[in-house]
């Protein structure tokens, strides 16, 4: 989209103004409607009978239809030209009688007549400006605007002429100011224009030099992909190996603390039953050394070993002693055996799960381990802890007949 343009309007004082530049007709439109819109404001309700205060709202409409064709970016300069004719026609038809250029040198005076005398004296002002005839001078406010207006233009005195001078001055700086201001955007629109060209032939070599670093870039993407599949590869078989880890770490968790429960069950139960297995041995040497200590002491008595009664009886006893010291230190021995085994086979579980995370580990190491843990373990009693043996009945008759003969 082009920034020139050919566009001209008209004030109701007949001053024209021409553009050549978009931005410079918006922003001219823009400080027009702000400051009719700010003298409405401040008029009030009596501003709508006041002439030019609301001729640049036609502004308003023209500016918002201008941004809808903005939008259009594929339109030439004639394009251009045809659609800002027909804004005009449309929104801006009549507006060379309806508006009122705001950098006028008499506008001040003219919004401060229309403040004090209403809308006849600030429309008696305005026609004493433009050299029209004045209407309605039999109303006290039109005349009061037209000497308002000879006061302010053509009152003869020496301040008066001065100030004419001065507004006269003015009025050429305005116009100058408004020429220049007009070169300066048009010398904007061309260092646009420059800059756009500057821009595409910038954006040539960037594509340019995109495409060749793109090259060298795929080159280096290629070479870090081959490396990072490498890597992936290794990563996979540790992640694997890891995983594997884990899977018997959940599988032998169990297992491992129950052997640790175990551990420590049969040792509570090996020291409970040599505790009992010490109390019982100590309780019998003690019975059986106050037995021998009344025999030898009082001699001969009824229920003796020489009595067939007193042998039974002692045998009896002796029988029911040694089988119970026999039970008891077989389970002491059991129980400590038990937790030998049980505390090997959590120390086992620790060792296959070490072997398991060494990457290069003997399988066949592994499987012995297995083998080793869920192997069968005997319980209770075991077969092969020997105790005291019980003495049989051929060896409880010959002590009785050795003493009977020894007797006799």
């Amino acid at each position: 989209m082009t920034d020139k343009i050919n566009f001209s309007i008209q004030d109701a004082f007949g001053k024209t103004f021409d553009f050549s530049t978009l931005s410079h007709l918006k922003k001219f439109l823009h400080k027009e409607l702000e400051f009719w819109s700010e003298q409405k404001a401040q008029l009030g309700t009596e501003a709508k009978n006041i002439s030019f205060v609301d001729g640049a709202n036609q502004f308003s409409s023209f500016i918002n239809t201008l941004k809808t064709i903005e939008a259009e970016n594929d339109l030439t300069e004639e394009d251009w030209a045809a659609k800002l004719q027909s804004l005009k026609q449309n929104h801006l038809r009549g507006i060379e009688q309806q508006w009122l250029w705001s950098d006028h040198h008499f506008i001040t005076a003219y919004i401060e007549c229309a403040k004090a005398h209403g809308a006849l004296g600030a429309r008696a002002f305005y026609e004493y400006a433009n050299q029209s005839p004045i209407n309605n001078l039999n109303r006290c406010e039109a005349l009061a605007g037209a000497i308002a207006a000879f006061e302010f233009f053509d009152a003869p005195d020496a301040h008066t002429k001065r100030k004419t001078g001065e507004k006269v001055s003015l009025t050429s700086l305005r116009n100058s100011f408004l020429e220049y201001q007009g070169e300066l955007f048009s010398d904007f629109s061309t260092f646009k224009e420059k800059q756009a060209t500057w821009d595409k032939l910038s954006r040539k070599k960037q594509i340019r030099r995109y495409r060749a670093q793109k090259q060298i870039g795929q080159k280096l993407l290629s070479d870090a992909s081959d490396e990072f599949k490498s890597r992936m590869s290794q990563w996979e078989s540790d992640i694997s190996n890891l995983e594997q880890v884990y899977e018997d770490k959940l599988r032998l968790e169990k297992p491992a603390r129950y052997w640790d429960k175990a551990a420590k069950k049969f040792r509570l139960q090996g020291v409970v039953t040599t505790v009992v297995l010490l109390a019982l041995v100590s309780l019998g040497i003690i019975k059986i050394s106050s037995i021998v200590e009344v025999w030898m002491l009082r001699g001969e008595t009824p229920l003796s070993l020489a009595s067939l009664q007193g042998a039974v009886l002692f045998g009896s006893l002796a029988a029911i002693f040694a089988f119970g010291v026999r039970v008891l230190s077989r389970m002491a021995f059991s129980s400590f055996h038990l937790m030998r085994d049980a505390e090997e086979r959590h120390q086992l579980t620790h060792l296959y799960l070490s072997l398991t995370n060494e990457t290069e580990s003997d399988e066949r190491a592994r499987e012995i381990i297995l083998q080793a843990l869920f192997s069968r373990s005997e319980t209770g009693l075991l077969a092969n802890e020997n105790g005291p043996s019980m003495p049989g009945l051929s060896d409880l008759a010959r002590k009785v007949s050795r003493n009977s003969s020894g007797n006799s």
